[in-house]
């Protein structure tokens, strides 16, 4: 069969489907993935042909840059905007929806002209219809793909890759404060189609996310385990050989590399610089044009950007903000985490679940010292009970079927509904 994957315009919506999208590819299916053609890291279509899969750009480059430019311009601030909601921690759904639906409308504008050209949700309709795909499996925030699917006559299922806020914002939702139908229903008329919540929750969803994390919503949903893709390197020299002492692996992930003191929040230079005389190496995936002319300490490496399935085998614990990626790559590898959450999507979740299951530990950034972090650092390094959590969440994260397994789940699904 054919599979279409839509996905944000960003490597880190991108890199959660990697695994699944090559094992549909080596079990024999064909496979492609469309996005806007740009993006702030540069060309959506590089990097999608960086993984070894089959790109398609939607729509010309210049228009999304124009558009996020314009909506940036108009709401000052709103790159760092904050689309978590948790429960436990408190926050306002109806702030996190109005922040989805200006990024829906930033991304996929609708037009007043009905003659004009519709950014991305025409070029993926007319390639949709052309291609003939037996699924399409979609970003939750990419709405416009249940549109061309349904359009088309194509099953579709979302592929969660962190909480969903959308499917638990559209549960809250009274009668008549449907504000994602409202949005999504001149899409719709502009190809004859009334509204259902599958073009919001997909007819089924994929849930990479882990138990026990999970946003409850009223769709279908399918656990899958995420088997983390971090990208693709040559094995520096250095990492060759196992560290002769503890590694401690500092990692700010993917997004925050555009901006590291203002995603981080913390004092990165001051702690390079005191990690002098410790009884541990630290890695930090950190270009040292970053940093400035100082020299470092001697236990102290700016690897750059080095993939953490490379980086992570025989580390001893990881800090980090409490991405997804570099949970699941953390989870893969048996390394207990240091969080010092971004609160961006999921990262004080995953930080609570990380903590909870006594693999790790969660560090207030608000009023963090660096001392604080090294005292944090060392009790986790120091602790063999930490090891012994992060090898009990392995377990748990291999009870769940991988991506071949899904790949099985998927032929189900669409068996009869095959054009091939």
């Amino acid at each position: 069969m054919r599979v279409l994957f839509v996905v944000f315009p960003s490597v880190s919506h991108l890199y959660p489907v990697v695994p699944l999208a090559r094992a549909l590819w080596a079990s024999g299916h064909e496979v492609c993935v469309a996005s806007h053609a740009g993006i702030a890291e540069g060309d959506m279509s590089d990097a999608i042909r960086a993984t070894g899969l089959t790109a398609v750009p939607l729509g010309p480059r210049e228009e999304l840059h124009e558009a996020v430019a314009a909506h940036r311009r108009s709401a000052p601030g709103a790159a760092r905007e904050v689309l978590a909601f948790d429960p436990q921690g408190g926050g306002d759904w109806r702030t996190v929806r109005n922040v989805l639906l200006g990024m829906f409308d930033m991304y996929y504008p609708a037009r007043s002209e009905a003659d004009g050209p519709w950014p991305m949700l025409d070029a993926l309709v007319e390639f949709t219809r052309d291609w003939e795909p037996d699924l399409v499996l979609w970003d939750p925030l990419c709405p416009p793909a249940a549109v061309a699917a349904q359009l088309n006559g194509v099953p579709h299922a979302r592929v969660l890759w962190g909480l969903d806020s959308v499917g638990w914002i559209h549960g809250q939702q009274g009668p008549g404060d449907d504000r994602f139908a409202e949005w999504i229903r001149p899409h719709l008329k502009r190809y004859g189609l009334g509204f259902s919540s599958e073009q919001i929750l997909g007819q089924w969803s994929l849930d990479l996310v882990p138990f026990g994390t999970q946003l409850p919503f009223e769709g279908v949903s399918v656990p899958v385990r995420r088997v983390p893709y971090t990208g693709a390197c040559t094995l520096p020299e250095w990492l060759h050989a196992r560290p002769e002492r503890p590694r401690v692996v500092l990692s700010l992930g993917m997004s925050a590399r555009r901006d590291p003191e203002g995603m981080s929040g913390l004092p990165l230079t001051e702690i390079l610089e005191k990690a002098a005389g410790r009884d541990f190496e630290l890695v930090a995936t950190l270009d040292p044009a970053e940093l400035g002319s100082g020299v470092l300490p001697d236990n102290v490496r700016a690897a750059g950007y080095v993939p953490l399935d490379v980086l992570l085998p025989g580390a001893s614990a990881v800090v980090h903000h409490g991405g997804g990626g570099t949970f699941a790559a953390a989870v893969a590898h048996r390394v207990p985490q240091i969080i010092v959450p971004v609160p961006k999507w999921d990262e004080r979740v995953t930080g609570r679940y990380v903590q909870e299951h006594g693999a790790g530990i969660v560090l207030d950034r608000a009023n963090l010292s660096v001392n604080e972090l090294y005292l944090g650092i060392e009790q986790v390094v120091k602790d063999r009970a930490f090891s012994e959590g992060a090898r009990a969440l392995r377990r748990q994260s291999l009870a769940l079927p991988g991506p071949l397994e899904a790949v099985a789940l998927l032929e189900r699904l669409t068996q009869g509904r095959s054009r091939r």
